[in-house]
């Protein structure tokens, strides 16, 4: 592609013009931090015509947690190729790019010459396998937290039958939780979930009476069905609650899921240590803390309040979640 140049430029000895006219990546030239040339792709980059970016400044381009590095590059940058990954802001957002810089003559007067490689896909594609990958993460950890409970149960009636007092319906309702659990580990892209569904399965084979009013269908995925379940499970087997109930409302956008048992309750100084995973709290925080990590990536935060029955309410809040 064949580049713009101020061609009556003499400095600009053979090699450098030459090494000009073959790149095709947005390119500039500033002197004392100010366009002295951009480049018709630069130009297009950041989405002004040329004439506008002349005489102005780079750093009034530059992402303002990226200027002071930006400013110390330009002051110091040698001959040699310095390469920084920064963010410009173009006319319709701020960008990610690779700005390789060095030192040349321009017009007698020294200069910085800049490419710029943009780089938002790389870096789209970088957050998208960071973000799968610490959900792999949680789901793992709240997996294994739930099936060893549920296999540890298994156990303990097969040990019980052992001795005459368990039965088969005992063990085959534990084995049957823990097939549950890891038909809902699979790691799927968000969809629509209806929540009182997901609930409603997640309270099946608990030990109490659960109630689910309300409801909304909201994008996230079956990892929901295991921050459910831990909740459940923990105001039966920590708590020790009889009875859960399960509202579920939308709030404008956002769909606000309550649930709340008649346990025995949770200190005020241990709610938020519980989700820390403090092995000493009534609650067991394992499991409670990997709810937390699911529930923040699903656009969300959990917190825990007194039950009007004694007990204590599990607040889910997710935001900017509801599908009309």
């Amino acid at each position: 592609m064949k580049c713009e140049l101020l061609e009556s430029s003499d400095e600009l000895n053979g090699r450098f013009k030459q090494f000009l006219l073959e790149i095709v990546a947005p390119i500039f030239i500033v002197q004392n931090n100010t366009f002295a040339y951009v480049n018709t792709q630069f130009a297009k980059f950041l989405g002004y015509a040329k004439k506008e970016l002349l005489s102005k400044s780079l750093l009034d381009f530059i992402h303002p947690e990226d200027r002071e590095n930006v400013r110390k590059c330009l002051d110091t940058v040698g001959e040699e190729e310095e390469s920084h990954r920064i963010r410009i802001l173009s006319n319709s957002g701020e960008k990610w790019v690779n700005l390789r810089v060095r030192k040349v003559n321009y017009g007698g007067k020294s200069a910085v010459l800049g490419i710029v490689q943009d780089v938002n896909e790389i870096i789209r594609q970088r957050d998208e396998l960071t973000e799968q990958r610490d959900k792999a993460r949680a789901l793992h950890s709240l997996l294994r937290h739930d099936l060893k409970n549920a296999l540890s149960a298994a156990l303990m009636g097969i040990e019980l039958m052992k001795e005459g007092a368990g039965s088969l319906e005992t063990v085959e309702s534990s084995i049957r939780k823990a097939l549950e659990l890891i038909e809902h580990s699979k790691i799927e892209d968000l969809k629509p979930v209806d929540v009182a569904r997901l609930a409603k399965k997640a309270s099946q084979n608990i030990a109490a009476s659960v109630s689910i009013k309300g409801n909304c269908v909201i994008l996230a995925d079956d990892s929901l069905y295991s921050v459910f379940h831990n909740i459940f499970d923990n105001a039966v087997r920590h708590g020790k609650a009889t009875k859960i109930d399960v509202t579920i409302e939308r709030k404008g956008r956002n769909c606000e899921v309550r649930i709340s048992d008649n346990g025995i309750g949770i200190p005020d100084e241990q709610k938020e240590k519980i989700f820390q995973g403090c092995s000493w709290v009534k609650r067991e925080g394992t499991g409670l803390r990997t709810v937390r990590e699911v529930v923040r990536r699903l656009n969300g935060e959990v917190w825990i309040e007194d039950s009007p029955s004694g007990g204590a309410t599990f607040v889910l809040l997710f935001r900017d979640r509801v599908l009309d």
